[in-house]
């Protein structure tokens, strides 16, 4: 961050003949957005943030529809994922993005090949679609193929993929919609890796 409350990103840009680029979107300006939130995050190979209108806006990899915008074309300049408003929250995985709304719901999008996305489905969405049955959701965190989601009652939940247990509920069973992990109350924080969830 900068003292114009601009998002910058620098690296490799696998889109534009591997150069490193600077990339400055006027739009992230952090101005009004909620404090708590978290405003902005980067997947493997793609990046999401959230305006001051509460929008969603990603760029780079689409080829599992991670960017949210309907298609699954590659995009170098930020691209309004579809249908998404009043969001706090933004996380960006392996292949996949997840959001929170003001009103305690989770949406999902692009890849779902482990139902990662929470719809009950291991189809890929290149347009987001509502976590569910889950609600009154305060903090989301993604793993590399799972997610995790904190509620207001401090409970834990997660779903997609869990070949080592990461999902948490005693098996390695795949998870398509959220799961309560059991024996977890008063959470105040929750983290998640490659294939571990952390709780605090």
């Amino acid at each position: 961050m900068n003292d114009f409350k601009y998002t910058f990103s620098i690296g490799i840009d696998h889109f534009s003949n591997f150069r490193t680029h600077l990339v400055i979107i006027a739009c992230l300006t952090l101005i009004g957005l909620h404090a708590r939130a978290q405003l902005f995050d980067g997947g493997t190979r793609h990046s999401i943030t959230i305006c001051p209108d509460s929008t969603v806006w990603c760029a780079g990899d689409n080829s599992e529809g991670q960017l949210g915008d309907g298609t699954t074309n590659n995009s170098t300049v930020a691209v309004q994922a579809i249908g998404l408003t009043e969001m706090i929250a933004v996380s960006a995985e392996y292949y996949h993005s997840l959001g929170l709304k003001a009103d305690g719901t989770v949406w999902g999008w692009g890849k779902n090949s482990f139902g990662q996305l929470g719809d009950g489905t291991t189809t890929d969405r290149p347009t987001p679609v509502q976590m569910t049955p889950i609600t009154d959701v305060i903090a989301i965190v993604g793993g590399g193929e799972h997610n995790i989601m904190l509620k207001s009652d401090s409970t834990v939940w997660t779903c997609g993929q869990n070949w080592q247990g990461q999902i948490g509920d005693g098996t390695t069973t795949d998870r398509h919609n959220p799961v309560q992990v059991p024996g977890l109350t008063g959470v105040i924080a929750i983290a998640g890796g490659t294939a571990h969830t952390v709780a605090l």
